[in-house]
């Protein structure tokens, strides 16, 4: 009996199983399965239905104790007779939400077999998050039907030989569906039926293939099969003593039940089923992969698509995010295609809002649960802008729209002095989170993320060995470590009403705060008499020598820094021109000035 789901502390951690790394995300699907596998067997124990693990979650059971590293999905079975049963009353008894699709008169299934799944969309919402451990995609369950095969030869020949005609036209109509008619003829004629040639040709012959399939009852044969499979499978097929009752073993933290004689059906299906064997799925790995490719690809080509349909993708993605009304989503608009994300501003009920979806490649530069904690710090302090919704997984974002507020000019000497003035006072609140911003670290990184393609500078080699002399230099210096922002750059201070507001802090980590001093002088294009404008509108009794010249290193570091960020970005298709080039020259220039400096 499965009821109460538990999981150990630390159970959702990545980890590696059998030489086989399982995903954080992957281990949040195997716990939503399990959510839709207890409603099942709910079900199943109120009407007394026997099911068993199948396939891979049988073969799981018996050898790993729970999921086979390598699988993502569950299945089970049951006899024909069950499995009709269940069928006839799940979709009044699944909880709300939840989905059944099997081979039937109405609809347009096209699988042969039974799936359970917990919704009909991806959500990232708060509810979904809550009740399936995390994952947001659509999961759920295969139920396989074991059908009789008839115990006399003459009989089961003509039997195999009909579900075979059915297999060959299916396959023949997922793959060149203009050359069906001929066959479909044909098939009217044996099997005296006839197809309704203006709807689904393929639900309708999974519903033949459906009828045929249990054409004989249990006590007209000996041995059992899901027989769509059986047809090119032979050795594929099961004694009915095998499934006589079950057993209860050992899954993750629960037990599931397996067929009494699971050793012999696991030959059946796999032959030497002790030995594991990786990269064996039917279908890609890890299946939600093109769940989210499909979201991810809509924004890729956003810059294809026509006005109304940006707004309706806007519509379907937030609507994904928290529970509204996506027709009540108004006014969607492309605020920017920023270096690392794009931006969209909305109104829902008389607010205007701003949705954030991460750029290309985004996922390799930035740490999004990272980010999630910097962000954690900061609610409730009037820091940054209003979060209203952050996903940690994929970076989505969503913050209340400051209306009447403007970026920092920073060729306003006073509003770059009043935010200096701001980024001093927010430097010293004490900000700590768990992690760090490591300079060298990510510019190696960086290029790391090049996959082996040379720098477009032909004296790169040479600059960056010069830039990595001068860690040895900063060892030295002493630090102000805290929370830095890694991105203060004048178009994230917003002024508002009289205040500011630094925004966009998801490169932020532990670091010397005073590199947050030199990333805007980078970002403003300032030249030197400028950085020391910049450097003395910070330090409002002035700044040490030794100061100044360890921000010109960090000017240096960064410059390079984001000359790496942004080959990588030229490498995924997006392209800065002259900011690109200007990052490099920054790191040379001013690795002059800190030398200079010296003297």
């Amino acid at each position: 009996m499965i009821e109460e789901l538990v999981f150990e502390e630390g159970w959702f951690e990545t980890e590696e199983r059998e030489g086989f790394v399982v995903e954080n995300m992957m281990k949040r699907s195997w716990a939503a399965q399990l959510v839709v596998l207890r409603e099942i067997d709910r079900i199943c124990r109120r009407h007394q239905i026997p099911y068993f693990a199948d396939w891979g979650t049988l073969l799981g059971a018996v050898r790993h104790k729970g999921f086979v590293p390598w699988d993502d999905d569950m299945d089970i079975a049951m006899k024909r007779r069950d499995y009709n049963r269940f069928l006839n009353i799940a979709e009044q008894e699944l909880p709300e939400g939840y989905l059944v699709d099997y081979p039937k008169k109405t609809g347009n299934n096209l699988i042969e077999f039974a799936r359970i799944i917990n919704a009909w969309d991806i959500s990232y919402t708060k509810e979904r998050y809550e009740e399936f451990y995390g994952c947001p995609y659509i999961v759920g369950l295969d139920i396989f039907p074991l059908d009789t095969i008839p115990g006399n030869a003459q009989e089961r020949e003509i039997h195999q030989m009909m579900l075979w005609i059915l297999a060959v036209a299916v396959n023949q109509y997922r793959e060149e569906k203009e050359s069906m008619d001929p066959i479909l003829d044909q098939i009217e004629e044996v099997f005296k039926t006839r197809f309704d040639r203006k709807g689904n040709i393929e639900s309708q012959l999974l519903l033949l293939v459906d009828r045929v399939s249990q054409m004989y009852q249990e006590e007209e044969g000996e041995e059992l099969a899901f027989l769509f499979w059986q047809v090119e499978h032979k050795n594929y097929h099961m004694k009915k003593e095998w499934y006589d009752k079950q057993l209860w073993l050992p899954f993750e933290n629960i037990q599931i039940p397996v067929p009494v004689g699971y050793e012999k059906a696991l030959e059946a299906m796999y032959g030497d089923w002790r030995v594991p064997v990786q990269n064996t799925q039917s279908h890609e790995y890890p299946f939600y992969k093109s769940q989210q490719g499909r979201i991810d690809k809509c924004f890729e080509e956003i810059g294809k698509k026509s006005k109304r349909e940006v707004e309706a993708l806007v519509r379907m993605v937030v609507s994904k995010l928290i529970v509204l009304n996506p027709k009540e989503i108004s006014e969607v608009e492309e605020l920017k295609q920023g270096m690392t994300n794009s931006s969209y501003l909305y109104t829902y009920q008389g607010q205007r809002y701003i949705f954030r979806m991460p750029g290309k490649g985004t996922d390799q530069l930035i740490n999004r649960s990272q980010e999630a904690e910097v962000y954690g710090q900061l609610e409730g302090r009037k820091i940054c802008d209003e979060v209203i919704y952050f996903n940690a997984d994929y970076g989505y974002k969503i913050t209340r729209y400051l209306e009447g507020a403007k970026t920092c000019d920073a060729a306003n000497p006073e509003e770059v002095k009043a935010c200096m003035n701001y980024l001093r006072e927010v430097h010293g609140r004490g900000l700590e989170v768990g992690h760090t911003f490591d300079l060298f670290g990510q510019i190696a990184h960086y290029e790391s993320l090049w996959g082996g393609s040379p720098s477009c500078y032909p004296d790169y080699r040479e600059t960056r060995d010069k830039i990595f002399s001068l860690k040895a230099y900063l060892e030295g210096q002493p630090k102000a470590w805290g929370l830095a922002h890694m991105d203060a750059v004048p178009d994230n201070f917003l002024l508002h009403q009289g205040e500011i507001r630094l925004i966009d802090w998801e490169y932020a980590g532990m670091q010397d705060v005073h590199v947050d001093i030199a990333m805007f002088a980078i970002y403003a294009g300032y030249r030197r008499e400028e950085v020391d404008r910049l450097i003395d509108s910070y330090f409002e009794e002035g700044c040490e020598p030794a100061v100044r010249r360890k921000i010109y290193a960090y000017i240096a570091i960064c410059g390079l820094l984001w000359s790496n960020w942004c080959e990588y970005k030229r490498q995924k298709g997006v392209e800065f021109g002259d900011y690109a080039r200007s990052q490099y020259n920054y790191a040379k220039e001013c690795l002059e000035i800190w030398k200079e400096l010296e003297r």
